[in-house]
């Protein structure tokens, strides 16, 4: 394979400027099938945890894409986001025309257009990816304003936020100032690396995304990527590049 042709080929293995392509298999199925429920049956606060490189990205992605028309779902990636930048998010979205100047009046504008919302049987999601690098005042505004302010927040869950992130998102939230604001009926989803004959299906399919042959890593070759990576997605396709070069 020349060099220039190789170029062209691995940059698209590997793409770090794009969401990667989504390999199906059970447990993202099991996955993707938990975070559905969760938004439509509105358990209101639904975590995504996972250790760096497993895809949380990825998937998240692919839930904005296989929800149903009757929800609306938020996406932000920015860790630097602050609470203010979330309600104003909300509501550019729900096509509101607010000159609300202060917090307290665009919550109550948000919550306002929310349950209107509801009303019409349309949800709203919120998926934060990074949430375990939010500032804990964000985490602790977004929680007891939708979930802790008043027993109505706690019944009516009107946004649903998804927060994806490694598991020290969960060792945050078990912060006492923030684990009595968690509405108790949170969902948990945890995603795991690909173990077995999920990681020869998952470098096949990335080969097949790049044009690639199928066959290009024989099983040895596989077995070697299991034992350098874990099966932690983000270190195959790491790995797999550099065996191509």
């Amino acid at each position: 394979m020349s060099h220039s042709h190789f170029e062209s080929q691995q940059s698209q293995f590997n793409r770090d400027s794009e969401p990667q392509p989504f390999h199906n298999n059970l447990h993202y199925q099991e996955v993707l099938a938990t975070l559905r429920y969760g938004i439509i049956a509105r358990r209101g606060l639904i975590l995504l945890i996972g250790d760096p490189g497993t895809g949380k990205t990825t998937l998240l992605h692919q839930l904005t894409r296989e929800l149903d028309t009757n929800v609306t779902c938020l996406f932000e990636s920015d860790a630097d986001v602050n609470f203010t930048d979330l309600l104003r998010l909300v509501l550019s979205n729900l096509e509101s025309s607010s000159e609300a100047r202060n917090g307290l009046s665009m919550m109550q504008r948000c919550k306002a257009m929310l349950r209107s919302q509801a009303e019409r049987g349309h949800l709203v999601s919120l998926v934060i990816d990074n949430a375990h690098r939010l500032r804990d005042e964000t985490l602790e505004y977004l929680l007891h304003n939708f979930f802790g302010a008043t027993p109505a927040d706690r019944a009516e869950k009107l946004l649903q936020i998804v927060l994806a992130g490694s598991p020290e998102l969960l060792e945050r939230l078990a912060q006492p100032r923030l684990r009595s604001l968690k509405p108790r009926s949170e969902l948990i989803c945890r995603i795991q690396p690909l173990r077995g004959k999920q990681i020869v299906a998952y470098v096949e399919n990335r080969l097949r995304a790049a044009q690639l042959p199928e066959d290009t890593f024989d099983d040895g070759a596989m077995n070697r990527i299991f034992a350098y990576t874990g099966g932690n997605p983000q270190m195959v396709n790491d790995l797999c590049d550099h065996a191509l070069q």
